[in-house]
């Protein structure tokens, strides 16, 4: 840091692993490491255990290029060992840079750890895709129907129609399954039992459309991902 006038200047140092940077109004020295490509930085104030928190980045070389990137805080580390204890950040720090070392040599696996956390926040999102369909295809249908009937009281004038036909019929039978869980057979099933009460074909067509409209219902609104089982009944 050079001061002129009433102003500071800074100027930024460069060694195969130490030296000094500027970031923002602050100067920071790295220390080497013993380890060829691992550098760390000292918090100025904040503490881990008996010593300053250090932040460690790692350097290599990709296509020529030289790429410096971070691999964050010892207090912020959260990877344990087999055991439950906590990875040396260190430790942490040589196997990121052993693995894309290993991905640049093979050409497999992402270059860089900007291109390894985009891949990783990518697959979270799908990750958390699937777990919403999968809780949609979970969902039981006496609960999906308590929110259908809801909707059909301001939408349908025969509402209660369809209230009547699921408490009679459909509820008693599937009413505890979930809405994956419920196929073809079943909805063949509950036709025959509609059959067997000596309902008409009328009343038993009115009932399976109810089933329909329930499906559709949440099939519209993306609440289930998935065939409507009354479609080729």
């Amino acid at each position: 840091m050079i001061l002129h006038g009433s102003k500071l200047c800074f100027t930024r140092y460069w060694g195969t692993g130490g030296g000094q940077q500027r970031e923002g109004t602050m100067t920071y020295t790295w220390f080497k490491t013993k380890f060829e490509g691992i550098r760390f930085r000292e918090h100025p104030s904040r503490k881990y255990g008996t010593r300053k928190d250090r932040y460690y980045a790692v350097r290599y070389r990709v296509d020529g290029q030289r790429k410096e990137e971070a691999i964050g805080w010892e207090s912020q580390n959260d990877q344990l060992d087999k055991d439950g204890a906590r990875v040396p950040m260190l430790e942490v720090a040589r196997a990121t840079l052993a693995r894309l070392k290993e991905s640049h040599r093979t050409g497999e696996g992402a270059p860089t750890l900007a291109v390894q956390r985009e891949l990783a926040a990518q697959a979270r999102v799908v990750e958390e895709v699937r777990v919403q369909e999968a809780a949609k295809a979970n969902r039981i249908l006496r609960d999906v129907f308590s929110s259908y009937i809801e909707w059909a009281k301001t939408n349908k004038k025969d509402w209660d129609h369809d209230e009547t036909r699921m408490t009679l019929h459909v509820l008693p039978l599937l009413g505890d399954k979930r809405l994956s869980e419920i196929s073809v057979s079943d909805i063949e099933t509950l036709k025959v039992k509609c059959q067997e009460k000596g309902h008409s074909p009328a009343t038993v067509k009115h009932v399976l459309q109810c089933v329909r409209a329930v499906y559709n219902y949440c099939i519209r609104l993306g609440d289930y991902v998935g065939e409507n089982p009354t479609r080729n009944v």
